[in-house]
């Protein structure tokens, strides 16, 4: 399934979004990004079939990992830092065209990188995104 969001995307409170087993989710949001509250479940624990699209043209605030939940997929901000803000488990990656921050509560997240996205072609996407640095602290 595909998600195109005009605006922003929000999961805050009791909220999650879960891709079954058998799917895939690929969402591409304009606006801003806070996943919060129960996060996003993805029942395939491949990293590959949950990819979230920051297509913002601002640079200004960032895209946000509220929850504690795990994090099984891809997150691609061209314009956006991520700031990961909770200690949680990530499968996949988190690429920014900026930065990708650890903060306030996020003292100790794990972070697994899926080397099978390197090869990923995702759909409506010409150019793939790269890692380019990689700092670890």
């Amino acid at each position: 399934m595909k998600l195109i969001i005009d605006g922003n995307l929000t999961i805050s409170g009791a909220g999650k979004i879960t891709v079954n087993s058998n799917a895939s989710l690929e969402i591409f949001v304009a606006g801003d990004v806070t996943i919060g509250g129960n996060g996003i479940q993805n029942l395939t624990h491949d990293p590959r079939k949950l990819t979230i699209f920051c297509t913002s043209g601002s640079t200004t605030d960032s895209v946000q990992y509220t929850s504690a939940a795990d994090f099984y997929g891809a997150i691609y901000s061209e314009n956006k830092p991520i700031d990961i803000r909770q200690n949680a488990n990530f499968y996949g990656a988190l690429l920014s065209g900026q930065y990708v921050r650890f903060s306030t509560n996020a003292t100790a997240p794990n972070f697994h990188y899926d080397t099978s996205l390197r090869n990923t072609r995702f759909s409506n996407i010409a150019t793939p995104y790269i890692i380019n640095q990689l700092t670890e602290p």
